[in-house]
């Protein structure tokens, strides 16, 4: 992918519906008799237009139409009003039932005779599967070395209901795919189409797939739901900063979420995609990524549901002005915890990771370099647990770091998280 990432165009999009389509409703009008009358709704007016004259050509024993005589972008030879729709849907002149009649509504096109355009009259036609086929069919496209991979990652997506993984999203995807000869990194960077963060790498190693794919999805999760600033969801990931060049990565990460903000994954994901100057912020070169260790254990913090949220006490407002400007962030009060529970998630079984004992469970703390508000560092505040690895199965772990003011504790206000770091037996 030297030369960057092919997207599809809108005309490509239409293209591939279109030769779903087209033999599907041309199936339906053949089976249907003279009289019956049809309706098909939220298809754009290009692909309608599209589809009318190739089921003209292919079933010209039809009538088809696209509703909206007069709308723009509409050629006349396609469109009819609702007035005349009724006509067709009736018998002519001499009693006749007319052939069958099929009829496009657009989006956002309403017609003037509603009750003579009803599903009572019109059989209202469901394509809810078209996406979900051609998907199927396109997913046959891909080569043997790539597919088992592709196939795998879409699967866990739609397991996880992911947003940005529907049926018309993998199309989507998969013709991106196709656009780019099935090249890996493109695959991997394609994937911006399902929501998730660039991986020129994802492909690299086939038997990691779904376990990239999940830390992807849940580094947009963190990076996406949260009532914090942009560049508080970029620090509270945690990403190490052990050295010069995790601490370059991170303030470029923070940088590109201060500039064009992470409400939006499609849009910020497609950014690092598709713009080189973006592409060191490609998901295969986040520190964690290059951790020693990194593919063998995995850890997530839960929400921690003993500190209370920003807006739900009202007396903590009253005393507390300044919680006014983080409504729904978690905040801690002096004096309000003697201890804070933190519950975390290790996967695989932490017993199966070479060398693993123990966790450790600390509060760091985050301040803004002087004069410049993209730079951040952050510090240790002395509060800390340890848990260790049990002999028996388990995968969710549970600490206590105790409050309580220590002779090396440091604790300032400003905005803190948690970070859970899995230690081997020598430290």
């Amino acid at each position: 992918m030297a030369h960057g990432l092919n997207e599809i165009t809108e005309a490509q999009w239409r293209d591939a519906l279109e030769h779903a389509l087209l033999p599907r409703l041309a199936s339906v009008l053949r089976g249907r008799e003279a009289g019956h009358c049809m309706r098909l709704g939220d298809l754009d007016a290009e692909l309608a237009t599209r589809l009318v004259r190739g089921l003209r050509t292919t079933v010209p024993s039809s009538q088809v139409f696209v509703l909206g005589n007069g709308t723009p972008h509409l050629p006349d030879d396609v469109a009819v009003s609702s007035t005349k729709l009724v006509e067709l849907r009736n018998p002519d002149e001499e009693g006749r039932l007319r052939p069958p009649l099929l009829v496009l509504v657009p989006p956002g096109v309403r017609a003037s005779a509603e009750d003579s355009f009803g599903i009572a009259t019109f059989e209202q036609l469901s394509l809810s599967d078209v996406h979900r086929n051609l998907k199927a069919s396109l997913l046959r496209e891909v080569p043997e070395a790539l597919r088992p991979a592709v196939t795998e990652l879409l699967e866990r997506l739609a397991a996880e209901d992911w947003p940005g993984a529907s049926d018309q999203a993998a199309v989507r995807y998969l013709l991106t795919l196709r656009e780019n000869d099935f090249d890996p990194q493109a695959a991997g960077a394609a994937v911006f189409l399902l929501g998730l963060i660039p991986d020129f790498e994802l492909f690299q190693d086939l038997a990691v797939i779904t376990r990239k794919a999940d830390r992807n999805r849940k580094t947009v999760l963190r990076l996406t739901d949260s009532a914090a600033t942009d560049r508080q969801r970029v620090l509270a990931l945690g990403l190490p900063q052990n050295s010069p060049a995790h601490q370059a990565f991170v303030r470029r990460l923070v940088e590109f979420a201060a500039e064009g903000g992470l409400d939006e994954p499609g849009r910020w994901c497609r950014a690092i995609a598709i713009d080189q100057d973006n592409w060191p912020l490609a998901f295969h070169n986040w520190p964690q990524e290059n951790e020693p260790g990194d593919e063998k254990v995995g850890i997530e913090v839960e929400e921690l549901s003993s500190l209370p949220k920003a807006g739900q006490n009202q007396d903590d407002l009253r005393n507390h002005p300044a919680l006014e400007r983080l409504f729904g962030a978690q905040y801690l009060l002096p004096g309000g915890l003697a201890s804070l529970p933190v519950t975390f998630t290790v996967e695989p079984d932490a017993r199966h990771i070479p060398g693993l004992s123990r966790f450790a469970v600390q509060i760091f703390a985050e301040s803004e370099t002087e004069g410049d508000s993209a730079a951040t560092t952050v510090s240790p505040t002395g509060f800390t647990a340890t848990v260790s690895v049990t002999k028996t199965a388990r995968t969710r772990f549970k600490a206590n770091i105790k409050l309580k003011r220590g002779r090396k504790a440091d604790w300032e206000e400003g905005w803190h998280f948690v970070r859970v770091v899995p230690l081997d037996c020598q430290r």
